[in-house]
Order: structure tokens, then C-alpha cells, then sequence
């Protein structure tokens, strides 16, 4: 029934082709219509949930393949192929991208990582350095769903929106991503920065 939800408020506020800026700091829609065939592409530190239809990235010998359920995590700028096998005005490709380049995930990044109590270290599903295909966990689709529903609201979306928006992004952080998240994308993030510098 939440899937759902958050499906139908995409498809509301993402009413024509293309990706529609929001409100919330880094966060976009996107409404697809027809198919992509397989092109190169350099994704961006971001998240990208899709709440119907499919993507797909490759990257060296590995595809991964998300969508309702799954999301891409991406901790560092990545030369990747993507494709969108199906897609068309009657079932359009629908979802969301949210940047982790913002200063609102910056500062939750520090905060995390200079409480007293750190989060745990989960194992992570990354399957390469840099980008992985995660399960939505409860917090995730909870506070997913919390932040979307501002997008019927303008002052509700005004007051509570900077809020809504940490909330997602530490269910993010809370969850299977957030080991790999952090260690790129932390105080010690050279990694990060030198592939930001190469691209």
C-alpha cells in the first residue's frame, strides 16, 4: 500500500516527460516514456529510486538492475552504461533522484560522524567500489513516503520540508548503503575528490 502511494505521488508531481526539480534541496522526479537503449553516462554521488519500471547500469562485467523496492546508491562519480528496456506513455518509468551533494547531506555526514554513539556497521550489498542496488528497509519507504507527501502542501512542504528531507537521507545512511556511503562521502572522502577532479 506505501509502494503505491509513493508511486502515485510521483506520477502527480512528475505529470509530463522528463525530470521536474522540486522544493527539496536535490531532489528531482523523472517521468520516462519510451525506452533507452544502452548509453554511456557519469552518474553523479546520488540516489536513484525508481517506483515503476526498471533501470539498468553496468558497470565492467556487472549489471545491476533496480526498481520498486530496490534503489541505485551511487557514493562517487561513476562512468557507468544505463538503459531503460521498457517504458511508454501508457507505463512510464517513474522515480525520484536524490542528490548527495547538498549541503543538507553534508552536515548530516558530519553530525553521524562525530556522535558519540556511531551508527552500526552493517554489511554492505555493494557489489563494486562506489555503487550498489539496495533493498527498501521499513525507514525507507516510511520516511520516503513522509517526504513525498509535502508535495501536496506548499506550507506544510515549507515548514517541515528541510526536516522531511534529513529524515530520508538518514534512512539512507541507517541503512544497507550507509557503510559504503560513508566511507566515500565521510571527512575522509579523498577517494571522492579525486574522482570528482577526474570527471
Amino acid at each position: 500500500m506505501r509502494t503505491e502511494r509513493i508511486r502515485q505521488l510521483v506520477e502527480r508531481h512528475a505529470p509530463t516527460e522528463g525530470t521536474h526539480d522540486t522544493p527539496l534541496e536535490g531532489v528531482q522526479l523523472f517521468r520516462l516514456t519510451h525506452p533507452v537503449e544502452r548509453l554511456p553516462a557519469v552518474y553523479s554521488p546520488s540516489v536513484c529510486v525508481v517506483v515503476q519500471g526498471s533501470k539498468r547500469a553496468y558497470l565492467g562485467d556487472s549489471t545491476h538492475v533496480y526498481g520498486p523496492g530496490r534503489y541505485l546508491c551511487v557514493t562517487m562519480p561513476m562512468p557507468v552504461q544505463v538503459e531503460a528496456p521498457i517504458a511508454s506513455s501508457e507505463e512510464p518509468l517513474l522515480g525520484l533522484l536524490v542528490s548527495l551533494e547538498t549541503r543538507a547531506f553534508a552536515e548530516i555526514i558530519v553530525e553521524i560522524e562525530t556522535a558519540s554513539t556511531p551508527l552500526p556497521r552493517r554489511t554492505s550489498a555493494e557489489v563494486v567500489p562506489g555503487l550498489a542496488v539496495v533493498d527498501w528497509d521499513d525507514d525507507f519507504s516510511s520516511a520516503l513516503s513522509r517526504m513525498l507527501r509535502l508535495l501536496n502542501d506548499p506550507l506544510s512542504l515549507r515548514v517541515l520540508g528541510p526536516g522531511r528531507l534529513r529524515e530520508f537521507l538518514f534512512a539512507i545512511l541507517r541503512g544497507e548503503a550507509g557503510p559504503s556511503i560513508r566511507r566515500t562521502c565521510g571527512p575522509s572522502h579523498g577517494l571522492s575528490r579525486a574522482m570528482s577532479y577526474l570527471r
